[in-house]
């Protein structure tokens, strides 16, 4: 690191003191003359600007008319104004001010003549390009001073660096270019250090010292005034006090101290920078609770408050624009070959005033917490209350806590302010050459720690869940379910109901410019819930006497442990268990049936809210009246063409006689033994059957069957698909298309695997087919749709039309005969669009329809006989342009299952050479036909024949060969009429 010590170097002076060069510094953030440069200055007359003219100086005038040199006046103004000059000669030199809360605050400069000999002054305003004459001031000489006070103020600067690198924790023996590239404050202190300590640097202490000895007597006495005007020993003092230990580094009896320690949060910087403080350490105030955050606050907000409060920012200034003001006029002087003072000594004076003035205010204001952004509410030990909470516990208590955050804490803005003060300011005679060696140092400071041209700023702190207790926060409750007990942080119930529980952090202890009351308040919503029983049966129905019943009772809203009374007659008797909120009752009831009914009560004894009446409930045990339950025997089946169910009635509660009556709205009822039924029907339907108790004829109990076809041997499960893609709707462009959905109309019931089925169980597996069912459907997905994309930031969208339609009838007219009537209709697009990166492609949004079946013809089989398949269909769609590769299946497929007397499956391929067969029906294609023929087989045989048909209608894109299909339509359509027929011969 740095080479340099703290005293003792000789070097050279760069210029004599009748000497003047001339020099432009290369970059922004090398022009780092002054300390100063650490602070954001305050600009040339300050405000915005209203309408400007020569009438800008009209009624503008001093407080006072005679100063002395250094003085701070007050301009009085009724306008904005944009810049305020000091006249010499023709010169007219841009001067720092303050704005005041009548106008501005100028300070007077300091000139070898003004101070000696004092004189006149003249000034001149600017707004919108134009400029006035403002009133001149008389200028009294300055005092002799002590010739030893630059010396003294040098040492004094030295104490107050060596204190601000301590207090930074920067120690220029051991700190590393690791340290001063990640760390911004580090690379604060030793930017600091670098251009006061290193001796090629015309405002190092080294540098002035061996000046110092080379000055004229005229000079010393002009820097001495100018040291004790500006008071700037006391004020280096002061900063060195201030630097004594660790910042923010505060004890009070009111709360605990605030404690500096190391973090590590994120800085940020511009995007120009080539390297990143990635890894930072911070000095982050460690704060614990309400007591610290308070004082914290209060620093942050006095610290703030000086900087937006005119009258304290100009007197916290005065002294800087002074020196400043000074080095302009003085410059200017020299520029004209008027004086020939060594500028860096003036420099070194102004950056020493401005550490004082700002410094450790904008650290305060910017690394303290200064506002508060979360609040948060949390009820010990829960917000919402069972009502008999407070049986045995203390009441609850609330939490308060808040999450602070400091300001943005713009370092490189402050380096960077350096521009605008001195060598930078526009009109300022000072070009920059002066100071070479400065420059030099200034540019490898920064080359070191790899910030050159960086704004380097250190984001919000943030500190969590601080906890803010009775004391430092006001707690309220709107409602009248809780109110504040008499301790401030302690809630006391106080009826059923809810309410709203608000804590304020207390006004005063926690200043802030950025808070709104509301910002330091938080609402939590809190309740008090009504103890309550729910038994699980209600009333507690006995089907018969004597016989014994458990029973559940959920206790709600109520503290462990649980308080209550059981009651109940005396012809119960009832043994309880308590578990959790559960309370178990094991009833014996009396066997005597004119004991009943019987009452159970339980009722609270625990604590109760207002409004205060019984917490009880009571439930009646009861026999339970005559009731009649139907449950079926056998599931319904054919047999030769009628078909069969049967049925149970069971009757609880009769006294004498427990038999039915059963009647039915159609078909044939035979009566069977303990209240079974048989029932049969020729003609499929449903069936109103009703049982109605002999004992009590008004009580009955109906329902419905309903009864297959058993006339017909067909089976069918069929379904319908209509569908459209949703085009690609990405990038920022507000588009919402309809939901990706199909249209399906479907037939039956689905069967998951066609090999469970048989005989003996296809009629309750698959939905009958016979004379006059049909499967109708009129059904589309079309519609306009839109795709976009972004491009260029810029968002695109395209109007695609996409056409899904369906519609027709499949019915069975008999005689194993199932008629066609069908129409399909589709088009899909493909259309140009851009990717994410700007590149063309081509997308393709597609329409399908399509039908499919599952038929099944099942006929007894006994003497030999051929099966004929007859297609009669006409199908008029092509067949879909699959991609090659991708395998197809025919659109028809005939197999022939076969099962013996037991509903065993018996394979066919044993008795015939062709078992299955294949065809298709498309454009130009006819179906073709078949006939299975099979010898004569044992009673009880049955055969099946099963028919899996597929008919997808839909065109794809051209895709063969890697082709691009551009942009084009994809239309399709197709229809099938005529009929498909399975008859024995």
């Amino acid at each position: 690191m740095a080479d340099s010590s703290r005293r003792g170097f000789q070097g050279a002076g760069l210029f004599s003191k009748h000497t003047s060069s001339v020099f432009t510094f290369a970059k922004p953030l090398s022009i780092l003359l002054l300390a100063s440069g650490l602070l954001a200055c305050g600009g040339g007359g300050g405000g915005g600007s209203s309408s400007g003219s020569i009438a800008a100086c009209s009624g503008a005038d001093f407080t006072a008319t005679q100063y002395e040199a250094g003085d701070s006046a007050e301009l009085i103004t009724k306008k904005s104004l944009s810049q305020i000059y000091l006249m010499q000669g023709s010169d007219a030199l841009p001067l720092e001010s303050t704005p005041s809360d009548m106008g501005y605050f100028i300070t007077v400069p300091m000139t070898p003549d003004l101070a000696a000999n004092g004189g006149t002054v003249s000034y001149e305003a600017e707004l919108d390009g134009k400029r006035c004459a403002l009133p001149s001031l008389d200028v009294t000489p300055l005092p002799q001073a002590d010739d030893d006070a630059y010396a003294d103020a040098l040492d004094a600067l030295e104490k107050a660096l060596t204190n601000i690198e301590s207090a930074l924790a920067f120690d220029p023996d051991t700190a590393t270019s690791d340290d001063i590239s990640k760390d911004p404050f580090q690379f604060l202190a030793y930017w600091l250090h670098e251009i006061f300590y290193d001796p090629k640097s015309e405002i190092s202490l080294p540098y002035q010292r061996n000046l110092l000895a080379s000055l004229s007597a005229t000079d010393i006495q002009f820097f001495s005034q100018m040291v004790e005007k500006l008071d700037l020993i006391q004020t280096l003092d002061d900063l060195a006090t201030e630097f004594e230990q660790p910042i923010f580094g505060i004890n009070s009896p009111q709360a605990a101290s605030i404690r500096s320690t190391r973090n590590q949060p994120t800085v940020y910087r511009a995007e120009t920078c080539t390297h990143y403080l990635n890894d930072p350490r911070d000095y982050k105030v460690s704060l614990t609770d309400a007591g610290s955050l308070s004082i914290a606050m209060n620093m942050a907000y006095e610290a703030q408050r000086k900087a937006k409060n005119a009258q304290a920012n100009a007197a916290a200034k005065a002294a800087q624009n002074t020196a400043l003001n000074s080095v302009m006029a003085v410059a200017s002087e020299v520029k004209g070959g008027a004086l020939g003072l060594p500028l860096a000594v003036l420099g070194t004076i102004a950056g020493s005033a401005s550490l004082r003035a700002n410094l450790l205010d904008d650290m305060t204001a910017n690394m303290l917490p200064s506002k508060i952004v979360h609040t948060n509410i949390e009820v010990i030990p829960r917000a919402s209350l069972e009502e008999d909470f407070s049986d045995g516990q203390t009441n609850p208590k609330w939490i308060f806590s808040v999450n602070a955050e400091s300001e943005t804490f713009e370092i490189g803005k402050q380096i960077a302010a350096m521009v605008q003060t001195i060598l930078g300011a526009p009109g300022s005679p000072m070009d920059g050459k002066a100071l070479t060696g400065y420059n030099e140092v200034a540019n490898r400071a920064l080359s070191d720690a790899k910030v050159s041209d960086c704004a380097l700023t250190v984001p919000p702190l943030l500190w969590s869940n601080i906890r803010i207790p009775g004391n430092f926060a006001e707690g309220s409750v709107t409602g009248d379910a809780f109110a504040i007990d008499s301790e401030p942080d302690t809630l006391k119930p106080l009826a059923i109901g809810q309410a709203e529980l608000a804590v304020q952090m207390k006004s005063g202890l926690f200043p802030s410019y950025s808070n709104t009351l509301a910002d330091q308040r938080g609402t939590k919503a809190i309740e008090n819930r009504k103890k309550s029983f729910v038994f699980s049966s209600d009333p507690i129905v006995v089907k018969n006497p004597g016989e014994s019943k458990n029973i559940d009772v959920l206790i709600s809203n109520s503290s462990f442990p649980e308080k209550h009374s059981l009651f109940y007659s005396g012809a119960l008797q009832v043994n309880e268990s308590l578990s959790g909120n559960i309370l178990s009752l094991a009833i014996d009831t009396p066997s005597d049936p004119d004991l009943y009914p019987l009452d159970i009560t339980i009722q609270s004894t625990s604590h109760s809210l207002a409004p205060v009446n019984a917490r009880s409930k009571t439930v009646q045990v009861v026999l339970q009246g005559l009731e009649i339950e139907i449950e079926e025997i056998q599931s319904g089946f054919c047999d030769s063409g009628s078909y069969i169910e049967e049925n149970n009635a069971r009757i609880t509660g009769a006294k004498s006689d427990d038999t039915v009556t059963w009647t039915a709205s159609g078909g044939k009822i035979t009566t069977l033994a303990d209240n079974h039924m048989r029932f049969e029907a020729q003609q499929p339907g449903d069936y109103t059957l009703t049982a109605t108790s002999n004992e009590d004829p008004t009580i009955s109990q109906s329902f419905v069957i309903q009864a297959s076809d058993c006339s017909t041997n067909m089976y069918m499960y069929g379904k319908v698909i209509t569908n459209v893609e949703s085009p690609d709707v990405s990038g920022s462009c507000p588009v919402n298309n309809p939901d990706d959905t199909e249209e399906i109309t479907t037939y039956g019931v689905e069967v998951d695997s066609y090999n469970n089925i048989n005989p003996g169980n296809i009629r309750s597996k698959m939905s009958t087919f016979g004379p006059s069912q049909a499967i109708n459907f009129d059904q589309s997905d079309s519609g306009t749709y839109l795709h976009s994309y972004d491009a260029n930031e810029v968002c695109h969208t395209k109007q695609i039309d996409l056409i899904a339609s369906s519609s027709g009838q499949v019915r069975s007219v008999g005689d194993g005969r199932v008629n066609f009537n069908t129409e399909h209709t589709t088009k899909g697009e493909c259309y140009a669009s851009q990717e994410s990166d700007g590149s063309n492609t081509t997308l393709c949004t597609l329409a399908s329809a399509g039908e499919t079946y599952q038929i099944i013809w099942m006929f007894d089989h006994k003497q030999a006989r051929s099966y004929n398949v007859v297609n009669a269909l006409s199908c008029t769609a092509p067949p879909v342009n699959y991609p090659q590769g991708i395998p197809t299946s025919p659109d028809m497929v005939y197999q022939l299952l076969m099962y013996d007397e037991n509903n065993q499956f018996v394979d066919p391929s044993l008795i015939t050479t062709q078992p299955a067969f294949s065809t298709n029906c498309r454009a130009g294609s006819p179906p073709g036909g078949h006939s299975f023929d099979l010898p004569e087989m044992p009673e009880g045989y049955h055969v099946m024949i099963l028919l899996s048909m597929a008919y997808p209608v839909g065109k794809l894109p051209d895709l063969s060969g890697g082709n691009n299909p551009g942009a084009t339509s994809l239309p399709a359509s197709g229809k099938i009429t005529g009929y498909i027929q399975v008859k024995p011969q």
